[in-house]
């Protein structure tokens, strides 16, 4: 597959970019010179712009292959240089790719580093055909572990790093993103499993929403049978497993209301398993595969009111388009359409 590197991506509220020696004295003055942001990194804190410029050229090189990939992080409404987010081969590590970041202390707490992640993870996967990443940090910034579980990582061990210029070392927290690591298709035997999943996901994610009443008496064995013939008939699903438990289920494939369109039919994550990265996971894996299939354009139909959803697909950068009312089991469902964009390889 040829790659073409660091193009430019966009989210909500941010653009990223290549950087260039141009950029030098915003980096220097807005991270460059704080001690608390390179408190827990790889790099020291530089003493002067000059450092800056000299590592902005290193940056450039890496520009010429198309091998490694370095964005600028910038505020759509204003342009600021607040952050950058990298993603490097790393033999070292198996001939994974190193997700990294960092973020000026203004604009901490404001999500904009979990925004970049997810934006950069999606476009690395689906259209640069990466598969294998590993992310560190040190333990101590509990922070940045967050935003990786965020993305879809999941911890693996302990380990350590030593800063460039050797004067300290840090235990770290080391994670993998494997895009099909825990994720298959199901067998028949998992319809029961899916079931329960679906059913205790409803009375958490709809609770409010939806006739308490017709939530609790969803019945599982009709669930059940459904899911072993959507099964049976060979749809496009898969679950994510771990320890030979089922923590989630997609399904996806041709837009029930655009033919032009795929279409993510179902997503469902157990809620104590919530913002552990699963759902972000199965979601990618699924553009991935409609990808594959030559869709250009993604929808997922989102009850209305549904916080926790509707959030999710806006980060992911689904753009919210029409609302509609669906029956489903003789109950009349309000949903919103979320529309994607799948990035071509």
């Amino acid at each position: 597959m040829s790659k073409k590197g660091a193009i430019v991506l966009e989210t909500e509220r941010l653009i990223l970019r290549r950087i260039s020696i141009d950029d030098a004295e915003e980096i220097f003055n807005n991270w460059g010179c704080n001690d608390n942001v390179s408190r827990y990194t790889t790099w020291s804190t530089h003493k002067n712009v000059g450092e800056t410029i000299e590592w902005l050229k290193t940056v450039e090189k890496v520009y010429e292959d198309n091998i490694n990939y370095e964005w600028g992080i910038t505020l759509k409404e204003s342009g600021k240089l607040i952050g950058t987010i990298s993603a490097y081969l790393r033999e070292e590590f198996d001939n994974r790719y190193e997700l990294g970041y960092v973020l000026a202390e203004d604009y901490w707490r404001n999500g904009y580093t979990t925004e970049s992640a997810r934006v950069v993870m999606e476009y690395l996967t689906t259209s640069e055909g990466i598969t294998r990443f590993i992310g560190r940090h040190a333990k101590l910034n509990g922070a940045s572990g967050s935003v990786m579980q965020k993305a879809g990582f999941r911890y693996i061990k302990d380990g350590a790093f030593e800063k460039f210029d050797e004067s300290q070392v840090f235990e770290t927290a080391e994670y993998y993103y494997d895009v099909y690591d825990n994720i298959k298709k199901p067998s028949i035997e998992d319809s029961k499993e899916i079931a329960a999943l679906i059913k205790e996901t409803w009375n958490m994610a709809y609770k409010g929403l939806i006739d308490d009443d017709y939530l609790k008496n969803l019945d599982v064995q009709k669930i059940t049978e459904r899911w072993e013939k959507r099964i049976e008939d060979n749809k496009d699903i898969l679950i994510y497993e771990e320890n030979n438990n089922i923590l989630g289920v997609v399904e996806y494939g041709e837009s029930e209301t655009n033919k032009e369109h795929g279409e993510v039919l179902v997503l469902y994550v157990k809620p104590e398993q919530e913002r552990k990265g699963i759902g972000t996971k199965l979601f990618n894996t699924a553009k991935q595969e409609l990808l594959k299939n030559r869709y250009k354009s993604l929808d997922v139909w989102c009850l209305n009111k549904n916080t926790i959803g509707e959030n999710f697909y806006a980060k992911n950068g689904g753009k919210k388009t029409k609302s509609r009312i669906y029956t489903v089991n003789g109950l009349d469902l309000n949903e919103n359409l979320f529309e994607f964009e799948l990035r071509k390889s």
